[in-house]
């Protein structure tokens, strides 16, 4: 007998007395991760009430005593065995309608197995019947959650960097709310952002624990926002040459950046933080700015004097180009014993190679006791991977 015909006949069969059907939906493959199947995935429920099941004579005893007719639960494969070995040699999988959901021919878990699970299939309410999955467009996936406190994107569902595809840069990721004296209100976030900022607010779950969550806020100016201060259309028009010069890459991460993510900074500048996120998302769809020819040729002079060991062999090699792409990093921390007192931002740059390897790395200021390169990230072309170095 086919393997169709099979599931079919266990999606006709009732056994419960709930009158659902023992099989209710299937699916070809998982959807959920860490899950999988070399056969079908079968949704249903696949308990049976009857009073004819294994131990019948002391079960049924029990519920006359009870004073009930004769009836206990059971698996259902108990009266099918044959059918239901055919199920495990195909491969098959089986798992309870009450807790999966069929999406697109996957399989979606829908009610939690861990304290970390987080769902990878969401119901969007009021779409008869519509989910949102990790097949489903980026920007479903914001449409459903932006400007909604109630909603959020998944830690695994949407990338940061596809978020900035979509024009949103992080404002802060130390956010939670849970039982450890600390609950940051989503609410009252985007309405304090948004009481002063033109932007969009997105909330995005970073982890899921016991007794917390955490997650980060996400801003991207709307469209239309202008630039209207002296500061926000000098740096539109240096983006607008292409190249900035070292200096212009630090005067960005000590000024647009932090104000980009809600920071305040020293330097006195007319330039709002609404406009901040509205530079780096312009920087953004450039996908960075070169540096100009002098400034690479004394950055890589720079690194051949003094961190030649730290760098990989490509660098000294086959260099090509720097470019910066509004990324800052902050040396400091936020250890009030650091310099200053408060965050320190340096410039992130990125070394491109002849043969497509890049690399990301900061200079470590001397003010924050930190020195040396510190290399962010690195693409390696041998394997076609990009992976973190700090």
């Amino acid at each position: 007998m086919e393997l169709s015909t099979i599931i079919t006949a266990l999606h006709e069969h009732y056994a419960d007395r709930s009158g659902e059907p023992t099989v209710s939906d299937y699916a070809s493959q998982y959807g959920e991760p860490g899950y999988s199947s070399s056969g079908p995935v079968l949704l249903g429920n696949f308990w049976c009430n009857c009073a004819h099941g294994p131990d019948a004579d002391e079960q049924n005893a029990r519920a006359l005593e009870r004073g009930e007719k004769p009836h206990y639960l059971h698996g259902v494969e108990f009266h099918y065995p044959r059918t239901f070995a055919r199920l495990e040699d195909e491969g098959c999988a089986l798992e309870w309608n009450d807790e999966w959901v069929v999406v697109e021919d996957k399989a979606y878990r829908t009610q939690a197995d861990s304290y970390s699970w987080e769902p990878t299939a969401v119901y969007v309410p009021d779409s008869g019947g519509e989910y949102l999955t990790p097949d489903s467009d980026p920007e479903s996936w914001i449409d459903f959650a932006v400007n909604n406190p109630s909603r959020c994107i998944m830690s695994h569902t949407l990338s940061d960097s596809t978020l900035a595809e979509y024009g949103f840069a992080e404002r802060t990721c130390e956010l939670e709310s849970g039982w450890y004296d600390r609950q940051d209100d989503p609410t009252a976030i985007l309405e304090e952002i948004q009481s002063r900022e033109d932007v969009d607010v997105l909330f995005k779950l970073s982890g899921t624990e016991q007794f917390r969550v955490t997650f980060c806020v996400f801003v991207r100016p709307r469209e239309g926002t202008e630039l209207k201060s002296r500061a926000a259309k000098v740096w539109r028009d240096r983006l607008e040459l292409g190249t900035f010069s070292h200096a212009q890459c630090r005067a960005w991460a000590k000024v647009v950046y932090p104000l980009s993510i809600g920071q305040d900074v020293d330097a006195r500048t007319s330039l709002t933080s609404g406009e901040a996120v509205a530079l780096r998302a312009m920087m953004r769809e450039r996908d960075g700015i070169e540096l100009t020819r002098e400034h690479a040729e004394t950055g890589l002079a720079w690194i051949r004097k003094y961190h030649a060991d730290a760098m990989p062999q490509w660098v000294l090699e086959s260099f090509e180009r720097f470019t910066f792409r509004g990324e800052a990093y902050n040396v400091a921390g936020w250890d009030a014993n650091d310099y200053r007192r408060r965050p320190h931002y340096v410039p992130v740059w990125r070394i491109h190679g002849v043969n497509g390897e890049w690399l990301d790395y900061c200079a470590a200021a001397w003010q924050s006791g930190r020195t040396g390169p510190r290399i962010l990230r690195q693409y390696d072309r041998a394997t076609d991977s990009v992976y973190s170095r700090i």
